[in-house]
This record gives C-alpha cells, sequence and structure tokens, in this order.
C-alpha cells in the first residue's frame, strides 16, 4: 500500500475514532438544561474538535508532510475552515436561543446578560475573531491583500485559540464526568504540544544546530539565480531532492518575509542549493544576498519524493522554473525516467546537460515544449554545476518586481 494511502487512512481514523469517543461521552454526560442548550453543546463540542483537527493539519508534523504534502493539507485545512465557521454560527445561535428559552427573555436581551459573564463573553471574542480572520482568507478578499497583511490576520487565530480553551475551562460544564473531561483535555495538550513540536520547537531547534549560511550566489540567467547554503551536520538533516524549505534571510528583507523554494539539487550532506526566478520583491532581492549572512529554514516539506514511486519507471513534468525539484531528483537513484518541460524558446535545452541524472539512474528522456517560440527570453532552468557551493560569490542586479506568487 502507497505511503500517502497509509497516512491518510491513520488520519482520517483518529478523527473518527476521536469523534466516536466525543459522542459516546456527550451521550452519557454532556446533556444541557434543557433540550436547545444540549444542542447547544453538541456543535460546541464539534466545534473544538473541528478546530483540534485544525491544528494538527497545518502542525507541520513531518510524518504527515513527508507522505501528504502540505499542499494537500492545507487544502483540507481551508475547506475544514468552512465547516468550523459553520459550526460556530449554529452553536452560537442554539445557545443563545437555549439560555432565551431557559430564561424566557428575548434573545438580544439574554445576548447582553451573556455578556456579562466572562466565560461567555471570551467565547463571543473567540467567536469574533475567528469570524475576521475567516471573512480575510475568502479568495476575493485575499488576493486584494498583500501576503504579510493576510498572514498577521491569520495569525489571530491562535490569539482566539488561547481565549477560547480559556472559555472551555472557566465553562466547566462541558461534561458530568471526571474521566471525560480528563479524555478532553488530554486530547487538547496532545494537539497543542504536536502544533508547539512541529511550528516552534523543531525549527528554532535545526537552525540552532544546523547554523545555516549563505556560501555563493550564482546568477544562472537574467532572471534566475541559484544560492548555495552551508551549515554544520547537514548530513542529519533529514532532507530530500524534492522537497522544499520555506527561507528567510534576516539580513536582506527583514524577518517577516519568508518564501518557499525548493531544492535545485539533492542534498549531499555538505550544502544545499535552491534556485529561483526574480517574480517579485522576496525572489528578485537574492542576488543581493551577501555571503556568509545567516538564514532561517523551515523544513523540509513536502511529499514530492521517491518514497511515493510505486514502480520503477516515473513520468515527470515541469514548466519554467518548476523544473527544480525535479532537477533533484533526477540526482538520486532511480529507473527510467521521462521528463516533459515546457519552455519559452527550444534556443537552450533543458536537460541536456542541466537535468544530468545520478550514475545510477537511467538517462532520462526529456521532450522541451516551447510554449511561445517567438519570445526573447530564455527558460529558466538551472545550469548544470557541482552541488557544493563555489568559492565565491558572483553579484549581479536584480530585473523583476512583480508581486511574490507564494502559497
Amino acid at each position: 500500500m502507497a505511503v500517502g494511502t497509509v497516512a491518510r487512512a491513520t488520519l482520517w481514523t483518529a478523527v473518527a475514532v476521536h469523534l466516536l469517543v466525543v459522542e459516546y461521552l456527550f451521550i452519557r454526560y454532556g446533556q444541557g438544561k434543557n433540550s436547545v442548550l444540549t444542542v447547544g453543546k453538541f456543535f460546541g463540542l464539534h466545534l473544538a474538535s473541528i478546530m483540534m483537527l485544525q491544528l494538527v493539519l497545518v502542525a507541520r508534523m513531518p510524518w504527515l508532510d513527508r507522505r501528504i504534502g502540505m499542499d494537500r493539507l492545507t487544502v483540507w485545512h481551508r475547506w475544514i475552515g468552512f465547516g468550523l465557521v459553520a459550526t460556530l454560527t449554529l452553536h452560537f445561535t442554539f445557545i443563545i436561543a437555549g439560555y432565551s428559552v431557559l430564561g424566557s427573555d428575548p434573545p438580544w436581551d439574554t445576548f447582553l446578560s451573556l455578556a456579562g459573564v466572562t466565560a461567555s463573553l471570551l467565547g463571543m471574542c473567540a467567536a469574533a475573531v475567528i469570524l475576521v480572520v475567516a471573512s480575510v482568507s475568502l479568495k476575493y478578499v485575499r488576493r486584494r491583500l498583500p501576503y504579510e497583511a493576510w498572514h498577521a490576520i491569520h495569525l489571530l487565530v491562535y490569539v482566539a485559540l488561547g481565549i477560547g480553551l480559556v472559555h472551555q475551562a472557566l465553562e466547566g460544564t462541558t461534561f458530568d464526568s471526571t474521566w471525560a473531561t480528563v479524555y478532553w483535555w488530554s486530547v487538547w495538550a496532545l494537539v497543542i504540544g504536536t502544533l508547539l513540536t512541529g511550528r516552534l520547537v523543531v525549527p528554532v531547534w535545526r537552525n540552532l544546530y544546523h547554523r545555516f549560511r549563505v556560501a555563493a550566489v550564482i546568477p544562472e540567467s537574467d532572471n534566475v539565480v541559484s544560492v548555495h547554503i552551508t551549515g554544520r551536520h547537514l548530513d542529519k538533516l533529514p532532507a530530500r531532492a524534492g522537497q522544499f524549505f520555506i527561507w528567510r534571510f534576516p539580513g536582506l528583507h527583514g524577518w517577516w518575509r519568508c518564501n518557499p523554494f525548493s531544492l535545485s539539487a539533492a542534498p549531499n550532506g555538505r550544502s544545499l542549493r535552491l534556485t529561483a526566478k526574480a517574480v517579485g520583491k522576496g525572489s528578485a532581492g537574492l542576488r543581493n544576498l551577501t555571503v556568509g549572512s545567516r538564514v532561517f529554514a523551515e523544513g523540509p516539506y513536502g511529499a514530492f519524493t521517491t518514497i511515493h514511486q510505486t514502480r520503477p519507471a516515473s513520468l515527470l513534468i515541469a514548466g519554467g522554473v518548476g523544473i527544480t525539484p525535479i532537477r533533484a531528483l533526477l540526482e538520486e537513484p532511480g529507473g527510467p525516467t521521462t521528463v516533459l518541460y515546457r519552455v519559452h524558446t527550444p534556443r537552450r535545452p533543458c536537460c541536456c546537460p542541466s537535468c544530468r541524472p545520478s550514475p545510477s539512474r537511467a538517462a532520462p528522456t526529456c521532450t522541451c515544449s516551447p510554449a511561445a517560440p517567438a519570445r526573447a527570453t530564455r527558460p529558466t532552468c538551472p545550469s548544470h554545476r557541482p552541488t557544493s557551493p563555489p568559492p565565491s560569490r558572483t553579484s549581479s542586479s536584480a530585473t523583476s518586481s512583480s508581486v511574490d506568487r507564494r502559497p
């Protein structure tokens, strides 16, 4: 069975088991003061469970990421987010309606009365933050916001998470059973621990341990540049050809700007190489990196690796600078490979000698298909160079100022 299938089955089985346990605990110990409040508590428990799943999907757990891929996990996170908003709306509606029936008061008076209770007010604040984040995550809004602004607003989810946890703790009426309460908070502790480990502890530890630095900056063409990264103990870095890192160059654009770039050469235990086309401020500025400057790298991430290959032969398809992870994959041992590459002009073929394979891999069959033969621009495939960093840096000015295309 494919490793991706096993990972998906494991993830969704764990989710299903948790939901079955929650349903059982709710039926046994989760009754509300009236039937309407019981329904409201039901949606509240599932709202919290959906939030747990959302955090797991973005926790960047290596076991899941290498088998499912950050791109697919992010898509799941986005679509499940719509369910989160719907469940939040239902929870809020039934709680207001339940207390309105219980106190025989109009819904608005009930809302104002609950807003005067600390636990309820915190829940309302958490809900408001989630709705704000959801609204700016709509495609129409997100396309009109700078990435940094959207990302900063999206981080408010963690504020909502903290407020929501305090809300649950102060309410204290989720279950009328000690062991049910222990189970509930144990799952929360596991989820938050996983999130902190994947998003904070592991990246910080790896950067302190490996101490990544820029070793060389090599222009490959007018608008493509390769950056060689060195560090300590890179032979212990669990990176594979086809994966990517989220790179930060604090000395270039500050700490907040980050870019996901794939490795354009298979990791060799001595250095890493990324190759990028200048399509925005972040990627265009790579030419101005200083040799020896510090690098903060999060990763490796991505499931585009040979662990998913189930047959000896493979077909790899790329366009433009998207050839970079394929270029790295061809350095790993493997069977017969066919590469289809969409280029701007056939004047400079990409695969010979650029996509030169590993000595233990059969020579790839490469087909370069021109997208616009009349254009003067050249395909953006990195030329074949040794994967170890050159001894010196070649400087060149940036050539593009278009907006970064980042996920």
